[in-house]
Order: structure tokens, then C-alpha cells, then sequence
């Protein structure tokens, strides 16, 4: 790309400067090979021989992160200009923000810039000190984030060219354009909550929720937070205000409103409807709304719809993906179309740019985008996952930050052409940095809204788990319905506690996708079968035992484990263990039903010799049809084994690992 713009750079006659921009992480090697341009004879040597030699018009440039991988040779050829952050300062920013404030809102010009003045520093030093963040961020990025939230709220109060109006809106009325004035703090508010407030863990966002409590009754704001909960907790009710419907709703609702018309903060949850599960849906498919999900998927949809990039971040298990792809999917508004990628190790940055271009359609010379009337959105799953080449960038990450600078990048068949993007958006989620996952430029993560999905509260998970058992269990059990998922709960809570990761038990990791295994295996039982709550508790112990046990090395830990699951029982639901299991090893599956169909009851196995014959007779089965013969024997633990690989496959997204130790 570079020896085709030079070489169009060196032959032209004109006497115009012509400015070549590097911009991106340096790497040892082309940057060597550039030697010979920096020096003062200015002669780019190609690998072909050819030789093309620099007008005194033709500047380089570089703009890089830092110089850890530059030799001493470059550093000396180039003139240095170091700029540091602090010199700005995050005033500036504002300022330049506040004069393009559409029309509607100029009035309340200087009751922002008062906000700023009493907010804007004050909150990001207290994140810097006091919060802990999922992913690192820069003070900028804070910054620029409240402010594109803050715009979300003005757009519907942009007067927008006819063209693009949609069929149906009509200008807002006056009356609603002089109520602005009550909306501007909580606006305020809301956006700081959802940018600056929003990228730390669960702790973090109880200090954060205190001192912005703190500091709202410090400056006598108008409308102040309900007093229980968390300010996350709730959203704003503008009384419909900023709400763009024909006038002819507006009537009916202004009359009523009249009566109500109040702005306040109302809880997420209300106005929910009570959550119904159909009897035939698959387990990996149900989402119960909570809190979490509910207000994830609101700021991420008021980003979206205004073409800001969203990034969400948590750990794994939090339900990112899940929430991402089910609003992306099936809640947006039409014209929005998603396309799903996910980054692996291996991806390189050919082969997301092969990909993102083969989807977009020519619109005119160098412009590329989706069909008229679309608007794409890449979920980019795992951000962080490309490998650190060897002067540790990660290509297909800068690609994607040239797109955010630059809205484009260069086509790889007609070199030196710049394709540019339009109508598209990228929308990722990432782990935090560590076990394969790679911290990603800050030159990237700048340009996103973070979002930050926390470790679910413990309400969230009764909730969930729940309405999901209870609509599985028989009428006569619903009273034990709580208990059982308090204890499943309570047993995850010890579990993560003390068994830790170690060097030998590497995989000692749980998270929330094994507290839904335990009620996924549960489920998989007729619920008929269950006759009482001794026989409840012999197939949560089985599943309990396949979910966690089965990940333990060593025989201690499998008795601390059946020890707290003795104690859970007792304490509970006052029954012996030795009441609830009579027969160890209690064993569940589905192989010993004769018929072929693939809903095949997943029942208990009480008569174990009977068992060891069912799977002799499959196993000569086996032997006669297929001439590589397997003489095994089916002791105890193999069955076990067999049994258990069994249960697993029988499930949806069921992946099994097995490690074998010594």
C-alpha cells in the first residue's frame, strides 16, 4: 500500500505537501526497513530492487502508543513530539461537546456547563480510587462515554431534516419543549450513572451509588433517588415527554397525564409482566427476566438506536452473549440487522476484514455498505481473544480501530484504494483480561460505551432458577420449591468459596453455567416420577455429585463435598442422608429403556446387576457389526463413567472434557 501511495506521491508535478500518516503500534521489523526513507537522502528500497526516491514535499508520520518494540536506530531518525494526557485535562472536551447542542436545548446551555463544573472531575477522581474496574479505561473514554449518552437523550428533540422523518412523527409540541427544563438533572444523572458509574464490580457500584446519593442532596436537585436500593435500580419515567407518537395518542395520554404528569425514577421492574415459561422450550433457550437483563438491554438499545458502539464486559457466565443476542436478534428495530462473528485465538485480521467486506454491497466508489434502508450490527463476540503477535499487537483489533478513526480501510484487491463503511456498527463483548484473553489497546476501547455485566445478585439467581423449576415441578411439591433453590444456591455460594484454583486442580473454576446444569439435569426427569420428597432429593444429590463432583481430583475433596451436601440435607430439609439414598452408587440414565425413539425417560437405576447386562449385550452388539473389536470389561467405575458421559450427551450444547489424571 505504502510503495503504490509514494510512488503516485513522487511523480506528481505540483508543489503541495503530501503528509504520510503511520498510525498504529510500531513493530521492529518494516519499521528497520524503513531506515533508509528516514535518513536524509530519503530513498525508499523496495524488495524488488526497485528504488523510489522522496520529493522534498513528502513527509512521514508517525502516531504510535508506545515505542517498547522501536530500535534505537528509528527513535534517532525521528523528530519527537510526546503528548501527555494531563495537559488537556477533560474540560476542554465538554466545551467543544457543549457547542453543538441542538436548538431545543441551547436555553439550558448554562445549567449543564454548571453540572459538569460540580460533577465531571469529582466522579472520575472517585472511580479512579475507589472502584474496581472489570476492564482498565482511560478518564477520556469516561468522559466522551456520559457525553454520548447524554446526546441519546436530545435526539429526539433534534429537528430533523423532512426526509428522514419517519411516517407518523410530528413535531414536538411546545408545551412538552418548555418541560425540558425538569428533565436536564436526571438526564444528567442517568448518563453519568451509565458511563462513568458503570464499569466497575459489585462493590464498586454500592460506593459509586452512595456518593452520587451524597452528592445529589449536596446540591438540592429537584427529583432525588427512591431511597431503597441502588441508583442503578431505577430508570427514569420522563411522563412521556421526550416521546415522539402522533398527536392524536398524545390527547388521551396528556389528559391523564395531567393528573400524574410527574418525572420520576421508577424501579426497572415495574410494569413487567409475570413471566411464563411454554411447556416446550428447550432449557438453553429460556431467559427469565431480571433487573440485570432488563436494564442491559435498555442502555444498550439507546446506544444502538443512536450509532453509538457498545462494549460489554464481565465475567464469564454473566449472561452477555445471552443478552446481546436475544436483543439483537429478535428486539430491535426492524431496520437493524445483526451479524454475529466470534474472535478466537487463531483469527487474523485478513480474515475479519474478508469477512465484514463480503457482506456489504457496492453503493458507489469507494463507499460500501448494506442494502438501502439497513443498518448493520456486528456483534463481535470475545474481543480479546486474537493472539499477541510476536511485538504484541493483535492485527484483527487494529483493523477495527482503523475502522472507529477512520470509518474504513484499504482494499486488499486494488491496492491503495480506501474502501469506506457506511450504515454498520460494532457492538463486543470481552472476558477480563487473563486465561487466554488478552487486554486489548486502549486506543480501541476508547472509541466504546462500556457496559458491565456484574456477578448476578442472589435475588436475580431465586429469581431465575425459580420460575424455572416451578413450572417443571408436580402441584404436590410446590411447597419445597424455595428450599430446594435457597440450598442449590447457597451450596454454589460455598463451592466458589473454598474450592479454590490451584496448580494441580487447574479447572477448579465454577461459574453460573454450572449452577444451571444442576437444574438442567433436574429437569430432565418426567416430573411425575417423583413421588416424595426423599426421591426430590436423591436425584438434586445425583445431579449435585455429576456437576461438581465429578470435577474433584482427589478423594478428600469428594468428601468435603458429600459432607456439606449431609449438612444441606439436615439442616434443610431435616432428613438423614441415609434416608434419602439407600443405595450408593445411586446412578440415573436413560440407556435401559428398550425403545428406539430418541425420548427415552431419564430415570433412576436402582437394580445395578441388571444394568452391567443392559450394556454387555450393547457392547456384543457393537463387536458384531464393526470388525475393530473392543474386549471390555464393565467393572463399577467404567459403568459410572459410561453413565455419566451418557447424561451428558443426552443434553443440549452438552460438551464433555475428559481429564484423566496419572
Amino acid at each position: 500500500i505504502l510503495s503504490t501511495l509514494i510512488r503516485i506521491g513522487s511523480s506528481a508535478t505540483d508543489t503541495k505537501k503530501r503528509w504520510y500518516v503511520f498510525d498504529g503500534p510500531v513493530d521492529a521489523v518494516w519499521i528497520e526497513s524503513m531506515n533508509t526513507v528516514l535518513d536524509d537522502n530519503k530513498k525508499l528500497c523496495l524488495s524488488s530492487g526497485e528504488i523510489i526516491k522522496l520529493t522534498e514535499h513528502m513527509t512521514m508520520m508517525f502516531e504510535v502508543q508506545d515505542l517498547a518494540v522501536a530500535s534505537p536506530a528509528t527513535v534517532s531518525r525521528c523528530g519527537m513530539v510526546y503528548l501527555e494526557p494531563s495537559y488537556i485535562g477533560l474540560p476542554p472536551f465538554v466545551e467543544c461537546w457543549m457547542r453543538k447542542l441542538p436548538e431545543p436545548i441551547e436555553p439550558y446551555h448554562d445549567k449543564i456547563v454548571q453540572l459538569f463544573d460540580a460533577f465531571l472531575l469529582p466522579a472520575v477522581k472517585f472511580v479512579r480510587k475507589n472502584v474496581k474496574e472489570v476492564v482498565s479505561t482511560v478518564d477520556c473514554n469516561l468522559v466522551f462515554s456520559w457525553l454520548k449518552l447524554l446526546e441519546c437523550f436530545f435526539t429526539p428533540f433534534v429537528p430533523q431534516e423532512a426526509s428522514r422523518l419517519r411516517v407518523g412523527d410530528k413535531p414536538i409540541p411546545q408545551e412538552r419543549l418548555d418541560r425540558i427544563e425538569e428533565l436536564i438533572e436526571p438526564w444528567f444523572i442517568f448518563s453519568m450513572i451509565w458511563s462513568v458509574g458503570c464499569t466497575g464490580d459489585n462493590d464498586s457500584w454500592l460506593k459509586f451509588s452512595k456518593w452520587v446519593r451524597e452528592k445529589m442532596t449536596e446540591m438540592k436537585f429537584a427529583i432525588q433517588f427512591p431511597a431503597d436500593g441502588l441508583v442503578y435500580d431505577y430508570k427514569l419515567d420522563d411522563a412521556g415527554i421526550s416521546s415522539s407518537k402522533g398527536d392524536e395518542l398524545m390527547d388521551e395520554e396528556v389528559t391523564e397525564k395531567k393528573e400524574k404528569g410527574k418525572v420520576c425514577w421508577k424501579n426497572w421492574l415495574v410494569g413487567t409482566p409475570e413471566f411464563q415459561i411454554a411447556p416446550d422450550t428447550k432449557f438453553s433457550d429460556i431467559i427469565v427476566p431480571t433487573i440485570d437483563n432488563i436494564r442491559s438491554s435498555f442502555v444498550l438499545e439507546t446506544l444502538m438506536v443512536n450509532k453509538k458502539c457498545v462494549l460489554s464486559v464481565g465475567p464469564t457466565g454473566t449472561g452477555k452473549t445471552l443478552t446481546i443476542a436475544d436483543k439483537l436478534g429478535t428486539k430491535m428495530p426492524k431496520e437493524y440487522t445483526p451479524e454475529f462473528m466470534v474472535f478466537s485465538a487463531k483469527t487474523s485480521a485478513n480474515q475479519t476484514q474478508d469477512l465484514i467486506d463480503g457482506k456489504l454491497d457496492k453503493r458507489r466508489k469507494g463507499v460500501f455498505g448494506p442494502p438501502l434502508g439497513k443498518y448493520f450490527i456486528f456483534f463481535i463476540d470475545d474481543l480479546n481473544m486474537p493472539a499477541l503477535e510476536e511485538y504484541g499487537a493483535q492485527p484483527p483489533i487494529e483493523l477495527i480501530r482503523q475502522w472507529m478513526d477512520f470509518k474504513g480501510w484499504y482494499d486488499r484487491k486494488q491496492i491503495g484504494d480506501f474502501r469506506n463503511l457506511v450504515d454498520v456498527n460494532f457492538c463486543c463483548a470481552m472476558g477480563p483480561p487473563g486465561g487466554g484473553r488478552n487486554p486489548v489497546s486502549a486506543r480501541l476501547l476508547r472509541h466504546f460505551n462500556f457496559l458491565a455485566f456484574t456477578e448476578m445478585e442472589d435475588s436475580s439467581k431465586r429469581k431465575i432458577f425459580g420460575s424455572i423449576f416451578k413450572s417443571w415441578i408436580v402441584p404436590s411439591m410446590q411447597q419445597h420449591v424455595e428450599q430446594m433453590v435457597n440450598t442449590c444456591i447457597s451450596m454454589y455460594n460455598t463451592i466458589t468459596t473454598q474450592l479454590l484454583p490451584t496448580p494441580v486442580k487447574s479447572h477448579y473454576t465454577f461459574n453460573l453455567r454450572d449452577l444451571s446444569k444442576v437444574f438442567q439435569g433436574m429437569l430432565m426427569v418426567d416430573p411425575g416420577k417423583i413421588d416424595g420428597l426423599p426421591s426430590l432429593l436423591r436425584l438434586w444429590y445425583h445431579e449435585s455429585c455429576r456437576v461438581f463432583q465429578d470435577r474433584l481430583v482427589n478423594d478428600e475433596d469428594r468428601d468435603w463435598f458429600k459432607n456439606l451436601v449431609k449438612e444441606k440435607m439436615k439442616a434443610d430439609f431435616s432428613l438423614e442422608f441415609s434416608d434419602v439414598v439407600t443405595n450408593e452408587p445411586v446412578i440415573y440414565g436413560d440407556f435401559m429403556s428398550q425403545s428406539m425413539g430418541d425420548n427415552k425417560p431419564y430415570v433412576e437405576i436402582d437394580d445395578h446387576a441388571k444394568m452391567v447386562k443392559c450394556l454387555e449385550e450393547s457392547l456384543d452388539d457393537y463387536n458384531q457389526i464393526n470388525t475393530a473389536q473392543m474386549k471390555l470389561v464393565l467393572f463399577m467405575d467404567a459403568v459410572q463413567h459410561i453413565s455419566r458421559i451418557s447424561r451428558i450427551i443426552r443434553q443440549p450444547l452438552g460438551n464433555a472434557l475428559l481429564l484423566g489424571m496419572g
